[in-house]
């Protein structure tokens, strides 16, 4: 659960994302996993869904590199865009146990918050050639064995 005020809005990255609404300090708490607000999806859950909504889960989901299970940001969390230079990240010495990220540098006001996916998404690299500007950046071994996935929104 978002842990700062934000608001969300077109964006330059992909589609709408989401924005600084005040100040944001290096080293704030930015989001973090809140039980009954974000939720865990487990493979054997996902086996017994149907097919629209293993699609839905794929397009707003991630799998967590924590725990394997596919997370649910239950607020407007969803809607941070990817950047390998993010503003908001997440030292596991913070958040050994569950999902989390902190502002990594100073954060403006109308500013948009990004994360890098790749950080936290076991299966980024499934879908990262989505991401064209950056695209030399992931192994071309991977890009081989890609699935068709939809950009996290």
């Amino acid at each position: 659960m978002l842990q700062i005020a934000t608001y969300i809005g077109p964006s330059v990255i992909h589609g709408i994302g989401l924005f600084a609404q005040k100040p944001i300090s290096k080293g704030t708490v930015v989001w973090e996993f809140v039980e009954g607000i974000d939720h865990y999806l487990s493979d054997e859950t996902m086996a017994t869904l149907p097919q629209t909504a293993v699609d839905f889960i794929h397009f707003y989901f991630y799998r967590s590199k924590l725990t394997g299970q596919y997370v649910l940001l239950g607020d407007n969390d969803r809607f941070t865009n990817h950047s390998y230079h993010p503003n908001v990240g997440g030292p596991t010495s913070l958040f050994p146990h569950r999902e989390g990220g902190i502002a990594l540098r100073d954060i403006s006001p109308g500013e948009e918050l990004t994360s890098d996916y790749s950080s936290f998404d076991a299966d980024f690299y499934h879908y990262a050639d989505l991401y064209p500007r950056e695209r030399a950046k992931i192994p071309v071994r991977v890009l081989r064995h890609k699935q068709t996935r939809h950009i996290h929104s």
